[in-house]
């Protein structure tokens, strides 16, 4: 229990207990098991944008640097989420190692649910999320992703053709 407190922030026995209480209330309020409320819960997980400011990085790269250093995800769960081999998930990684070795800088002002990830290239499914969900211009999003303003235009319009 210890480890499982560490890793979820949970400060106490106290509060292990409220959150069991809360799940075991959530479980007869709309008649679903744990394993199903849990599965919502990550479901609704949410990204910082903000980990895309970092010049040296890739997309994918910032992704997976973010869900191993900051969340202390399995490359089995990341390739889950993002929908690529685990193979690729640790290259990404490695690469993002080698070419940014400190912690990424987050900052939580615009959030991401990762629901939001497919089998598309990721900054294309980032983009069109970010303009249609925060009504940001072209340039906005260039700006939040640290990408040109044309390669924005171009991910977003893609989808159109």
């Amino acid at each position: 229990m210890d480890k499982l407190n560490k890793k979820e922030g949970i400060s106490s026995d106290k509060d292990f207990e409220k959150l069991k209480k809360i799940l075991s209330s959530l479980e007869i309020k709309y008649k679903k098991t744990k394993k199903e409320i849990l599965n919502l819960i990550e479901e609704m997980e949410t990204m910082p944008v903000s980990i895309f400011n970092n010049t040296k990085l890739s997309i994918p790269e910032s992704i997976v640097k973010y869900f191993v250093e900051e969340k202390n995800y399995k490359y089995s769960k990341i390739s889950k989420i993002i929908k690529r081999d685990q193979r690729t998930v640790w290259g990404f990684y490695n690469k993002a190692r080698k070419k940014f070795p400190k912690k990424l800088k987050i900052n939580d002002s615009k959030l991401i649910p990762v629901s939001i990830f497919s089998k598309k290239s990721l900054l294309e499914t980032i983009a069109i999320y970010l303009k249609k969900n925060f009504d940001l211009s072209y340039h906005d999003v260039a700006v939040l992703l640290n990408r040109d303003d044309r390669t924005i235009w171009t991910v977003c319009n893609r989808k159109k053709k």
